[in-house]
């Protein structure tokens, strides 16, 4: 089954599903190892990769470079963060297609000129990026996101008050324009949360790291959403550890190992295919 397909029905299924956040291949291979139904590739993960932050540095070029590698490593779908379409209306098509050629399921446009703390699109300006990715898509199971940045703290062009209000608008106008699913950042309680489940006519998709509250999946579930993505928790737990063990490493001269770890090498070799490739180089080597 194609992977667009295979999301389209996850996104048919009843409650909400869970969906980390990976920033290269090997992360979303672990990913579907652990059973996740489906991988995000993360553009705060893969900018971490280039040691650089979520600014809209990363380039269309290699960022469907990386949408290819983690298509090609899981057989579950993908869904890619694609910023703002990278440029015009015509750029916002080729990303669509670049995308769907690198084999991902769905990616996600944000409505935003600036990237992050930066200014708003118009909504007319923000529904054409969809409509062009609409329009653009040669797979008609391939998801189209639309991402909404309205409910933002650093915005000063709208009240507070005012910005659920702007979610609405801006989410229905791109429901309308063709958008599958609709990406809200920046919740911050279950009565809005709930609200825009209600009243937006599509499966609404989160991230968990723009909570200031931390609701369980099954609430999220309960609450009407369907997609929650983790984008860097797992970058955020690995670091440390990452830290801690070169701590050791620079104080003690080495690093132990437990039994457990030991064997964890042996499985990973071997889910690599290390056996087989050897097996490869034994057959054509004279």
């Amino acid at each position: 089954m194609k992977a667009t397909t295979q999301l389209r029905k996850l996104l048919a299924q009843p409650g909400a599903i869970a969906v980390p956040g990976a920033g290269h291949a090997g992360h979303d291979r672990i990913i579907e190892e652990a059973g996740f139904p489906a991988v995000y590739m993360s553009g705060s993960f893969v900018s971490f990769t280039y040691w650089l932050p979520d600014v809209g540095l990363l380039t269309l070029t290699e960022l469907v470079q990386h949408a290819k590698l983690f298509a090609e490593r899981v057989s579950i779908p993908v869904i890619a963060d694609a910023d703002d379409g990278y440029g015009s209306a015509l750029t916002v098509m080729r990303t669509v297609r670049e995308y769907e050629k690198a084999g991902v399921a769905a990616l996600h446009l944000e409505d935003m000129f600036t990237k992050k703390h930066g200014v708003m699109a118009s909504i007319p300006a923000a529904v054409n990026r969809i409509k062009a990715a609409v329009e653009a898509r040669t797979d008609p199971d391939f998801c189209i996101i639309g991402r909404t940045d309205a409910m933002a703290p650093w915005r000063t062009d709208l009240p507070v008050s005012q910005r659920a209000d702007d979610v609405l608008r801006r989410s229905l106008a791109f429901a309308e324009a063709g958008a599958d699913s609709i990406f809200i950042q920046n919740v911050d309680n279950a009565a809005t949360m709930r609200r825009f489940c209600s009243e937006i006519p599509r499966p609404i998709m989160v991230t968990m790291g723009s909570w200031d509250f931390f609701p369980t999946l099954t609430e999220l579930g309960q609450m009407g959403v369907k997609i929650v993505l983790y984008p860097v928790q797992l970058r955020d737990k690995i670091v440390p550890v990452m830290r801690s063990l070169l701590a050791e490493l620079k104080s003690n001269g080495r690093l132990t190992f437990t039994d457990s770890e030991k064997k964890a090498k042996v499985a990973m070799n071997e889910a690599l295919g290390m056996s087989r490739f050897h097996k490869l180089i034994d057959k054509y080597t004279d």
